[in-house]
């Protein structure tokens, strides 16, 4: 460890798992070998101190280069059967010299035994039978995984479609992971990544002119189908079957008029064909980047679909990413295949995954970690805008909507726990970069990255890896002088260092968080811890602080809030999901507030920090504001109710809620006018963790959790 630590180590330690990051002095190569084989080379003899790396149970997956940067990406394998999730990857130079290594992997000790599994038979029907709404699509495995708890399983994966009744979008595409050894559901995860001839470039705000333009690549006379993009047209509403409306006239040419809204409209297509060859070209000649799936380097987009959202995954199930656009088509609905900035994100998707393969979505002890996706959707934000010059991203598609790649997000403090709102920081930080090294150095930068982290990345993880490559990239002269500072002074601006998923509130500070909805998860959990935690310090000289919460957007359901003193809420798995363990007490069905004072029963601890978690029973996605009000060395003269009107006469507005969600149909924004101190009833359901009622406390209707002592 001293080692490590002489040599700028920088560890992610979750539990039993390590997720870390060397950054050290650069090792000399030894004899002329290819970078795979230097690779294995290097771990072999440097496991006392890089850890213990049995060449193997380490399966080559790619190498891509920058010059003469070699990035080389390892799958863990044991006895034959990956370890999904288990990566590591290493930066090596063109001298042999190993300048980073990321690392997923786990201890093979603590693999599973591979001879206990149920049949595929019994875990087929213990995966019916969990949910009656499913229909199974495949199966895989079994495997092992790295999951919630960071403690590998060995499982058997399922992809299964979820009835529309249970899930809502169309297509709802989930896998499911059934342990071998019990058939319990262990882990779930949609696999469609959301966003949100004569064509639209980039969409018909930024130009509304409809361009006659040379559709490239086509390696057929009638259809839109080419080497480098296929394009189809969902067969109905639903997309049960894929169609190609636009054929070639007599002529050989693709000139279709906008028809809108329609969802047989065959613009769509030439539009969708267009931009997806334009961006495959882009990524191969600007960055050196290309995807070969099934032998071939075509990527199939299927638009016309009656939801207004887009897709990026497999939606065939040949192992190669696909795109899915849809539109809106109420009166004024949009087409979203009529905005490349949506193709463009979409295609992203598909590098993103071919390249790092971000989970999206994890557990650990401060409950569900939604950074790997964060950073997939920061990416797909990042690349559309930097193929139009244009950081306002959906300008067509999302309406009032829109995401901003100039923003001054930061992490922890914008974190609201929903991975396109939390992509932003990443967004912003590689748009930053733009303005410090250059616009095409940024894209290149960004890539370079990508290529170094492994699928269960975090903020901090990209933070130190945006350095570590902006200095290396700058000494090979990839990118000017200065880069390196410049990628730590953007990294530090934005909070990336060290970044740990606690917002922290101070007097009048409001912070946001995304409660999830059940059944947007397909059914599979009754509620969903938060994203995010919120922690609001005090002084020795607080008097009283007041919370209160405000629900901005919600359907069916509720929230339940968790309190700690001095450390935050604790999470640990039961099941398939998360669940709190370490805390003092709670308050259930969406309370309005809380307040903590001397009069109020526990009464204020001076000087404590108090954390507070959430957890979602909502059936679909809801938004919650939290305000805090911290109050100093109240005058005891006075009355409660004149001190309180003297430092809050009237409440700060509520500020315009940031809803740059891909989904455009989200129930209408309520506001409060006013702030009022939450009044107290009687309340049942209030218990410390013991499940001993906490004296004083009460569950209010539209009050505080604390009840006046008299």
């Amino acid at each position: 460890m001293n080692k490590l630590n002489n040599k700028k180590t920088i560890f992610f330690s979750l539990l039993m798992l390590n997720i870390v990051i060397y950054c050290f002095s650069p090792s000399k190569a030894i004899g002329k070998v290819t970078p795979e084989e230097y690779a294995i080379k290097f771990l072999s003899s440097s496991s006392s101190q890089y850890g213990a790396h049995n060449p193997d149970e380490l399966q080559w997956i790619k190498t891509y280069r920058i010059a003469d940067i070699s990035y080389v990406r390892f799958q863990q394998v044991h006895q034959g059967i990956d370890v999904e999730g288990a990566q590591i990857v290493l930066t090596i130079d063109g001298k042999g010299k190993v300048h980073q290594i990321s690392d997923s992997t786990v201890d093979p000790l603590l693999l599973p035994d591979p001879s206990f599994c149920i049949s595929q038979e019994e875990a087929t029907h213990r995966l019916l039978n969990s949910n009656k709404g499913i229909e199974i699509k495949s199966v895989r495995g079994p495997i092992y995984a790295l999951l919630n708890d960071n403690l590998p399983k060995f499982v058997r994966i399922f992809t299964v479609k979820v009835n529309d009744k249970i899930q809502g979008p169309p297509m709802g595409l989930q896998e499911v992971y059934v342990d071998c050894l019990d058939g319990s559901i262990v882990h779930f995860r949609n696999l469609l990544k959301t966003a949100l001839g004569k064509v639209y470039d980039p969409n018909p705000v930024v130009n509304p002119t409809v361009l006659t333009v040379e559709l490239p690549n086509l390696v057929s006379t009638t259809n839109l189908n080419g080497s480098l993009a296929v394009s189809y047209a969902c067969s109905d509403s639903a997309c049960n079957n894929v169609v190609q409306r636009a054929v070639a006239d007599s002529d050989g040419n693709f000139l279709y008029d906008p028809v809108e809204p329609s969802i047989t409209d065959a613009f769509s297509e030439v539009t969708a064909y267009y931009h997806v060859d334009k961006i495959n070209t882009w990524y191969e000649t600007q960055l050196g980047y290309t995807k070969i799936c099934g032998g071939t380097r075509k990527v199939a987009i299927v638009v016309n679909m009656d939801y207004p959202n887009a897709f990026s995954g497999d939606v065939d199930r040949d192992g190669c990413n696909d795109i899915v656009i849809g539109q809106d088509s109420s009166p004024t609905g949009h087409d979203f295949a009529y905005d490349a900035d949506v193709i463009y994100h979409e295609y992203t998707h598909g590098v993103d995954q071919d390249i790092a393969g971000f989970w999206g979505i994890r557990a650990d002890e401060l409950g569900y970690d939604f950074s790997s996706g964060a950073l997939d959707e920061g990416y797909a934000d990042y690349y559309s805008v930097a193929m139009t010059g244009d950081p306002v991203l959906g300008d067509y598609a999302l309406a009032g909507y829109t995401r901003h790649a100039d923003n001054t997000k930061t992490c922890p403090n914008s974190l609201q726990g929903e991975s396109h709102e939390d992509g932003g920081i990443w967004t912003g930080t590689l748009w930053d970069m733009r303005g410090r090294i250059g616009n095409h150095e940024s894209d290149v930068l960004g890539l370079a990255v990508l290529n170094s982290l492994t699928s269960r990345a975090d903020f901090n993880e990209a933070g130190n890896a945006l350095i570590t490559q902006a200095n290396l990239l700058e000494t090979q002269g990839v990118l000017p002088a200065g880069s390196g500072n410049s990628a730590r002074d953007t990294a530090t601006a934005r909070g990336l260092l060290g970044c740990r998923r606690i917002v922290t509130l101070r007097n009048e500070d409001r912070g946001q968080i995304y409660l999830m909805g059940t059944m947007e998860w397909g059914g599979w959990v009754s509620q969903i811890p938060g994203g995010v935690q919120f922690a609001v310090p005090t002084t020795i000289n607080t008097t009283r602080v007041i919370l209160r919460f405000t629900l901005m957007s919600y359907g069916s359901g509720s929230f339940d809030a968790y309190i700690n003193y001095d450390a935050p809420v604790g999470f640990t798995m039961s099941g398939r999901q998360p669940v709190p363990t370490t805390y003092a007490y709670t308050l259930t069905g969406s309370p309005d507030g809380i307040v903590w004072a001397g009069y109020t029963d526990p009464p204020i601890q001076p000087g404590t920090t108090y954390y507070l978690a959430f957890i979602s029973k909502f059936s679909y996605t809801a938004l919650l504001s939290i305000q805090a009000f911290i109050i100093e060395a109240v005058p005891p003269e006075e009355t409660d109710e004149e001190a309180l009107e003297e430092i809050i006469e009237e409440e700060p507005p509520i500020e315009e809620i940031d809803e740059n969600s891909e989904e455009l149909n989200q129930p209408d924004i309520a506001h409060d006018d006013a702030f009022q101190e939450p009044t107290v009833d009687v309340i049942n359901d209030v218990s410390t963790a013991d499940g001993n009622d906490v004296p004083g406390l009460m569950k209010e209707e539209s009050g505080c959790g604390c009840a006046i002592v008299k």
